[in-house]
C-alpha cells in the first residue's frame, strides 16, 4: 500500500515537471510590446540622417541665403571724371565756367546703385587757394528721396530756359548759398561758401553747364 502511494506521488511529480517543460518549449509566447515608432529624421546639409542641431541650423541658414541673397547697399565711390561719366546711370553736364580762383578737383564722388530705381548721384567739387569750396550735386531718384532742404528767402532765378531756386543755408560750420534746378530729368544743386561767391556767380556757373 505504501509502495503504491509512493508510485502515485512520483508520477504526479513527473507530470508536473513535464507540463512545465512543455509550456516552456511549445506553449504560446507572450506577445512583445509594440516597438516605438521611429523618430522623425531631419536631413542635414551633408545629406545624412540623424542630424544634430548644428546640421539643422546649417541647413536652415543655407536655405535662407538661397531664398534671399544679401545685396550690399550702394555707397559713394571716388573716381576720375571720365570714370564717373561712365559709371553714372544718367547723362550729366559739367559747368564750363567757375568763379576766378576756383579749380576743378580731379576726384568725383559717385553713388550708382545696382538697381535702376534706386538713388543715384554724382558730386563734383571746385576749390580755391583759401580752402573755400563749390559743390555741384547731380541726382536721380524716381522714389522721391533726392535733393531737398529747408531754407529761408527762396528766390526764383532763371537758368537758361529753366527756373531755379536760390536760397541760403545756415546752421552749419559756414553759411552756404544753394541753387537748385532741374535739367533733362535730373536734379542739380550748386552750393558754395557764402563769403566766397556771389549770387550771380552761382547763376552764371549753373547756366554754363554743358
Amino acid at each position: 500500500m505504501l509502495r503504491q502511494r509512493m508510485g502515485l506521488g512520483w508520477v504526479t511529480l513527473m507530470g508536473a515537471v513535464l507540463a512545465v517543460a512543455v509550456a516552456a518549449c511549445g506553449g504560446a509566447a507572450t506577445p512583445a510590446a509594440p516597438a516605438a515608432p521611429p523618430a522623425e529624421r531631419v536631413l542635414s546639409s551633408s545629406g545624412t540622417g540623424n542630424a544634430n542641431s548644428d546640421d539643422v541650423y546649417s541647413a536652415l541658414s543655407q536655405s535662407s541665403r538661397l531664398a534671399a541673397p544679401d545685396v550690399a547697399p550702394a555707397g559713394p565711390k571716388l573716381m576720375s571724371p571720365a570714370e564717373a561719366q561712365s559709371a553714372a546711370p544718367f547723362v550729366y553736364g559739367v559747368p564750363a565756367w567757375a568763379p576766378p580762383g576756383f579749380q576743378f578737383q580731379p576726384q568725383v564722388e559717385v553713388i550708382a546703385p545696382p538697381a535702376s530705381d534706386g538713388f543715384a548721384s554724382v558730386s563734383l567739387n571746385w576749390q580755391n587757394a583759401a580752402g573755400a569750396s563749390i559743390e555741384l550735386i547731380i541726382s536721380q531718384d524716381p522714389q522721391g528721396l533726392g535733393l531737398s532742404g529747408a531754407g529761408t528767402d527762396r528766390q526764383p532765378v532763371q537758368i537758361g530756359s529753366q527756373l531755379g531756386s536760390l536760397w541760403r543755408q545756415s546752421g552749419f560750420a559756414a553759411d552756404r548759398l544753394m541753387l537748385d534746378w532741374t535739367r533733362d530729368g535730373v536734379s542739380d544743386r550748386l552750393s558754395a561758401d557764402a563769403e566766397a561767391v556771389t549770387r550771380d556767380d552761382l547763376v552764371r556757373m549753373a547756366a554754363s553747364v554743358q
